[in-house]
């Protein structure tokens, strides 16, 4: 039996992805456990050429070609959607695991019988040197016991935590891979903060996982990756998306109560959104803009009265939204109605 999954979506990863395959197969576990599947999602580089050297000295490495670029959202699902693992772990391949983790964490998650196991992680730069103090330093700064995802945050919030302050990237988790399925718990397949709405919904749809302080993961920055370049209209139009699919996401599963709490960590995004990208662009992109997102901006705007008390903590951003984002949504009410 296949223990554990390894997914890798490959793209631009030439430098680093060796060493990424190198510390996953340094983890004392026989390779007759685990697969290593890498999706290559039509990389221009040499990512592809080094996972097939790889190939040939590991006979559970699986490589699957996208015929054309899906995204990395779209590459993890592929990847999962061919796992046979008993448990699955979605790893950057820029990235690396410390010695033993998965040995650690797979002892755990049997001795509990979780949904998915959380742990800490550092950060590095490009040349693995430790970045000190990185964001999202105030993770899981503690251990706990079993719990549901949605006690879990409610513990972190009695901890004075903010969602903020969580880091929810999916290489912080390991997943019983059956739990996904029956959940239908997978990645939407769009520009940006994909990973944010797989990892709130891993987490409130969760009956028992816990935590574990204890780093198992090196997170490298790499500058040029597309989660650190600058933001396009697309992967702006997708963050909204995502923010707004969260908010169905919590309505769906009962729990209206934790959405200004989990829309706390996108004030600044939405505050940014509504200035330079609905303020100062050019009315071109402006209208493309508009069309990426004009369903979002409508609930939105009818999510301001319930959160009126939360956004007056930010006026600036409160006058933004009703300024420029409810304006736009009435807009696109009305030409419906006409329709």
């Amino acid at each position: 039996m296949i223990r554990l999954s390894y997914i890798l979506p490959c793209y631009n990863i030439e430098r680093f992805v060796g060493k990424c395959l190198d510390s996953i197969y340094n983890q004392s576990l026989p390779e007759t456990d685990f697969e290593v599947i890498c999706v290559n999602d039509c990389s221009p580089d040499g990512t592809r050429d080094v996972v097939v050297e790889y190939q040939k000295k590991h006979k559970n490495l699986i490589l699957i070609d996208h015929e054309k670029n899906k995204r990395v959202g779209a590459a993890r699902n592929t990847g999962f959607y061919a796992a046979k693992g008993e448990y699955v772990w979605f790893i950057d391949p820029d990235d690396l695991l410390h010695e033993n983790a998965a040995t650690e964490l797979l002892h755990l998650l049997d001795e509990d019988q979780l949904d998915f196991i959380q742990f800490n992680h550092d950060w590095m730069t490009e040349q693995e040197v430790p970045i000190p103090n990185p964001p999202f330093s105030h993770n899981f700064m503690y251990d706990t016991p079993v719990m549901s995802g949605v006690d879990f945050i409610h513990e972190y919030q009695k901890n004075g935590l903010t969602f903020a302050n969580m880091h929810v990237g999916c290489f912080v988790r390991i997943y019983r891979r059956s739990y996904l399925l029956e959940n239908n718990i997978i990645f939407p397949e769009v520009a940006f903060y994909e990973d944010q709405y797989q990892a709130l919904h891993g987490l409130i749809a969760a009956k028992k996982m816990r935590n574990v302080n204890k780093d198992y993961y090196s997170y490298r920055v790499v500058e040029s990756s597309y989660s650190h370049v600058p933001m396009s209209i697309t992967k702006r139009a997708s963050q909204l998306s995502m923010c707004v699919g969260m908010v169905r996401l919590m309505e769906r599963y009962g729990l209206k109560e934790l959405i200004p709490f989990v829309w706390i960590r996108f004030v600044g995004d939405l505050h940014y959104l509504c200035t330079h990208f609905v303020l100062f662009m050019p009315n071109k992109d402006r209208s493309q803009f508009i069309d990426l997102v004009k369903n979002d901006l409508q609930l939105v705007h009818e999510m301001m009265p319930e959160t009126n008390g939360f956004l007056a903590k930010y006026p600036n951003t409160y006058k933004l939204f009703a300024n420029v984002v409810g304006p736009v949504a009435r807009r696109i009410r009305d030409i419906k109605r006409k329709k």
